[in-house]
């Protein structure tokens, strides 16, 4: 993979393809890793000899504010100072949290996001988007803090477990459903999918973001809002479900299907938009559906606090045909209703 510029307020930085063995190509005094426990325990031995290091639980319920509180006060202890990097090595939850220890830490400090999932290199780890959850839903407290780099290691995909590769590539087909046409003629004929043959993709994908961010890095005019595609619903199904027992891709699946639903309720995509696009998802071994959407109350109630809504009015990033995706304020909370408790 190339190296990718990406833009932002404060400057650029750029997403580079390495070595484990070359993450720690930068001093490493007055720095800190914060590493997710299942990639120290099969990756640590490349960290530098030395590195102070805080290991999280994996899974979402460490980004939460107690969690947080921990990590700070450890690079306190350290100390840390004004002018120190934080390493953010793992997933999504780990570049979410560590990275909004750098944007309040001192004010502000620099970090470097090292994302070891599938999921991570292509969606979370660019864009500059960081945060921690509350009790009443996922990444409303948060900032907007870019990395100083990002580095990706395609070997860390070789022990990822097969159900989080599946996982990650419900991003991969979001950036295809919404506006990326060569890469939904890719995927649909991209069979035996190795973790060794998706560099093109991550490219792909990391360009396609980079483009968005880069012209709405703030989102204020609705075209950011496009990658949220069926994260309005994921994510309240995530929060219903405390994250147990369902990973965050399989989460955005049933949620781009639910809602293509929406849209075709709505009149704004063709008939057979929703079968095409449960098919990909379905190619690919990911759920399309979940017993919970019938909880149609707690849902709606989880989906207000979504922050594309706005004064309670439920909004939507919907897709209209392959390739376009827009934002729609102001959906008929009895539309989706009647989606969420007509899924089977």
């Amino acid at each position: 993979m190339n190296s990718i510029s990406i833009r932002h307020r404060f400057g650029e930085y750029s997403v580079d393809s390495l070595s484990p063995e070359q993450m720690w190509q930068s001093q490493i005094e007055n720095s800190a890793a914060i590493i997710d426990k299942n990639v120290f325990d099969l990756w640590g031995q490349f960290l530098p000899e030395g590195l102070p290091r805080y290991i999280v639980v994996p899974g979402e319920s460490s980004k939460s504010l107690s969690v947080y509180g921990e990590i700070a006060e450890f690079l306190v202890s350290i100390p840390l100072g004004r002018s120190g990097t934080i390493f953010a090595v793992g997933g999504g939850v780990v570049g979410d949290l560590a990275g909004f220890v750098a944007a309040t830490y001192m004010r502000g400090v620099n970090w470097v996001n090292i994302p070891t999932t599938l999921l991570a290199m292509v969606d979370s780890s660019i864009g500059g988007k960081v945060g921690i959850d509350l009790q009443g839903g996922k990444n409303l407290l948060g900032s907007f803090w870019p990395p100083t780099q990002v580095r990706l290691a395609p070997e860390f995909l070789t022990t990822l477990p097969k159900r989080e590769l599946r996982a990650g590539m419900a991003e991969v087909w979001k950036y295809a459903f919404i506006g990326n046409m060569g890469l939904f003629k890719q995927l649909k004929i991209l069979s035996g999918r190795k973790s060794e043959d998706l560099s093109d993709v991550i490219e792909k994908c990391i360009l396609d973001k980079a483009h968005i961010v880069e012209h709405d890095e703030l989102e204020t005019t609705g075209l950011r809002a496009t990658l949220n595609f069926g994260h309005t619903v994921g994510h309240a199904l995530e929060t219903l479900l405390s994250y147990d027992d369902i990973l965050h891709g399989e989460a955005i699946s049933i949620g781009m299907v639910a809602e293509s639903k929406i849209a075709e309720k709505l009149g704004l995509c063709p008939m057979n938009l929703v079968l095409e696009i449960a098919d990909c998802l379905q190619m690919e071994g990911l759920p399309i559906h979940h017993s919970a959407l019938n909880s149609a109350d707690q849902l709606m109630t989880l989906m207000k606090s979504d922050k594309k809504s706005s004064s309670g009015r439920l909004a939507f990033s919907l897709v209209s045909e392959i390739g376009k995706c827009k934002l729609v304020p102001e959906v008929s909370e009895q539309v989706v209703r009647s989606v969420l408790v007509s899924n089977e």
